[in-house]
């Protein structure tokens, strides 16, 4: 935060402020709603390709390891 108390912000501040949070938590909104969209539709692909949510958890623990092996100094 700024470090500036209620009193030190004016009427205006604080409807600014209001105003960007409100903006700013329906972005989120939208953002989560997006994402749960594209992750139903990544699950849908993956059923299509008969790959099982298994089978994805394993592909995604084996990327990140070789992620790790290959990121370590």
């Amino acid at each position: 935060g700024s470090g500036c108390s209620l009193t030190d912000l004016g009427e205006n501040d604080l409807d600014h402020l209001r105003f960007e949070l409100a903006k700013t938590e329906d972005e989120i909104q939208t953002l989560r709603q997006v994402l749960l969209a594209k992750e139903k539709y990544a699950a849908d692909i993956r059923r299509q390709l008969g790959m099982s949510p298994v089978d994805n958890l394993k592909q995604n623990l084996s990327k990140g390891w070789q992620e790790v092996q290959t990121s370590a100094p």
